[in-house]
């Protein structure tokens, strides 16, 4: 496959290098979705990719299968596709703002955006600079809903296809970060992205959802306690069956109890909250609903049903 893919994992490889100027980053950019596009045929040398080619790959619960069954069978149809260099303006910040290598700011270290990824995480033994590549690493992920005009259902069928999972692993393992977490990162990616909606419209005015700009700042939202506890259990009972899900936070069974493994949901808690900040652009929301998940730990003892009713109300009596 390095062969075969060696035009497109060069081409990918490329938006990865460090000191790129936000004008050259975004020619880079573009060749890469040109040729990824093109092997979406196969460009003579591979498998062509189609709606339902990674379909036995996709198993992330009844919600996604059914969402996948309902495209069943439909092929890329082109002409729907957007052009990736009216949609960039918008992606492009958020690509420049979590640079592993912030060139652009040697005074600050870390771009503004980064900083607040990297808040999200209590944990500081992951340098931010550590961060902001894994952060960086999600965006250009989110690029493939450009290449096949779709969802992150899409996406990661194309990503599965093309095996370029195991190319960001590479990458990210070249950029400093050790085998375990460059592993498990691009899985979590991998479980955010496939519940992400549709980025590509052939409207005019088409922004990116996955990357807000700085310019067009997002209207943040105030919860309530109780509103970011239904969100965070809501968040569980949607996905507690799904097969990604389970081996993301290392879901097993022993002596008929559910277990969740600890570091992999410290691990989940350092990094999806950042995709999922990035996605929607509301830093503020994804912080306060990434500690209800952390004031639950506390109380679950590493048992799955415990973390799901953990955010349940209890009677002020009883207390």
């Amino acid at each position: 496959m390095d062969i075969v893919l060696g035009e497109l994992y060069y081409r990918y490889s490329e938006i990865f290098k460090p000191g790129i100027k936000p004008e050259a980053l975004k020619q880079l950019i573009l060749e890469y979705i040109k040729t990824a596009r093109k092997f979406v045929d196969g460009a003579g040398r591979y498998t062509p990719w189609t709606k339902t080619a990674g379909k036995a790959e996709r198993s992330a619960g009844a919600k996604i299968a059914k969402k996948t069954r309902s495209k069943a069978e439909q092929p890329l149809v082109k002409s729907k596709l957007p052009d990736p260099a009216k949609v960039l303006d918008d992606f492009i910040p958020c690509l420049t703002r979590t640079r592993s290598i912030p060139v652009e700011f040697p005074e600050q270290g870390i771009p503004q955006q980064q900083s607040k990824a990297a808040e999200l995480s209590k944990d500081r033994s992951l340098p931010k600079n550590k961060m902001a590549a894994i952060a960086y690493a999600y965006a250009s992920m989110a690029l493939l809903k450009l290449i096949v005009g779709g969802d992150g259902t899409d996406a990661v069928s194309l990503m599965n296809h093309w095996q370029l999972d195991r190319k960001l692993k590479e990458i990210l393992y070249r950029l400093g970060i050790d085998g375990e977490n460059a592993w498990h990162s691009v899985e979590i990616m991998k479980a955010v992205l496939i519940r992400t909606k549709e980025i590509a419209s052939d409207k005019p005015g088409v922004t990116v959802k996955s990357s807000p700009s700085p310019e067009k700042p997002v209207t943040q939202k105030t919860l309530s306690k109780k509103a970011l506890q239904e969100t965070a259990q809501n968040i569980l009972l949607e996905n507690y069956s799904a097969d990604d899900f389970r081996q993301i936070l290392g879901v097993n069974v022993f002596d008929d109890v559910t277990w969740y493994n600890k570091e992999a949901f410290e691990r989940v808690l350092k990094y999806a909250p950042v995709f999922a900040a990035m996605e929607c652009g509301d830093f503020a929301l994804v912080k306060n609903i990434a500690e209800e998940f952390r004031d639950a730990e506390k109380k679950a003892e590493y048992r799955l049903g415990k973390l799901i009713e953990a955010f349940n109300p209890v009677d002020s009596v009883k207390r």
